[in-house]
Parts: C-alpha cells; structure tokens; sequence
C-alpha cells in the first residue's frame, strides 16, 4: 500500500493524491492507499473524490491511529506519498524516513528545508506528476533503495539530541551576554 499521514483537509492535496492513486490503479498497479489522520474541515471531497472514482475498496482511511498502530503502518508501506499543497514544518516525511520508507512530496511550505534530497518532488498541483513519481519511485528499486539511505541520514538531521545542543548553545550565548 502507500501511505498518507495527516489531518484530512484541503491543504493536504489529499483529493490530487486520490486522483494519482486512481491512475496508479489503472495502470495495473495492484496497491492500496492508506489515508491515516482525523477529519480536519472540509474534508467531504476527499470522500467524494473516492466515490466518484469507485475506490471504496482500495482506499483505507483509519481515522486516528495509536503510535503502535501508526508504527506498523509506516513500517509495512512500499511509499510515504504526501504533496502537501502547505506546511509549516510536516513531522510526517521525517517519521517515514526513520522507518526507511522512500518519501513523495511537494516543494510547497517548509517542506523541502524539512526532506533535503532525502525525498522526491512532484508538482502538488499537477495530479499527473504525482503519479508519474509514484510510479518511478514503485518501478526503481535502485532509486527506492537511494531515498531509503538518504533518508535515514536526514532524519539525524532532527535528533533530540542535536535539538538539546542548539538550545543549550542559545541558552549559554545568551548566559555570556
């Protein structure tokens, strides 16, 4: 299956990632979609878009999740596929790379600062290069396997311990002044 962590709403382009799925689909791909987060607003279409393409079947949403239950998820996907159309910072990505999944996002918010080259990117608002990239990332192993190793030395990027450092060190400049 591939995989979407997150609250549903419309900034999270899940609608798009439904409609790449769908062609993901007909090309003869036989994979689920996994949608795990809590309703946000306005998140009918999401549903819609679903009907609409008769995926009730093929698209899962798992509402909220418990951190064991979102570990497996994360663990047992094949892609972390999330071409947010915003975001602030986004723990989603990195929580894939921990867990040596290959990650799609959008380059929209502060999303490429958060992946590096640790991730691929697509066009969030152009549903065709989301499935494009789905499918160069489920067809190359090589570059699945690169994500995978690039992604695990990102995600040190953002270990607590880094973080307790940086504030320690803002902590004693502040202290000598």
């Amino acid at each position: 299956y591939l995989l979407f962590v997150g609250t549903l709403s419309p900034h999270k382009n899940i609608e798009r990632i439904v409609e790449a799925f769908n062609k993901v689909r007909n090309k003869g791909y036989d994979y689920q979609l996994v949608i795990c987060g809590k309703k946000g607003w306005l998140y009918e279409d999401i549903f819609n878009k679903v009907k609409e393409l008769k995926l009730e079947n093929e698209v899962i949403f798992t509402d909220y999740v418990t951190d064991e239950e979102l570990e497996v998820l994360y663990k047992n996907t094949k892609l972390f596929v999330f071409p947010s159309l915003y975001e602030g910072f986004g723990f989603p990505p990195i929580e894939a790379m921990a867990r040596k999944v290959p990650v799609l996002t959008s380059r929209e918010g502060a999303l490429p600062e958060v992946v590096g080259d640790a991730a691929i990117f697509c066009d969030a608002y152009n549903v065709e290069d989301i499935f494009n990239k789905i499918i160069n990332i489920l067809d190359d192993k090589n570059l699945s396997d690169i994500l995978i190793d690039k992604g695990l030395k990102r995600k040190e990027y953002f270990s607590w311990e880094k973080l307790s450092y940086k504030i320690n060190k803002i902590y004693e400049d502040l202290i000598k002044k």
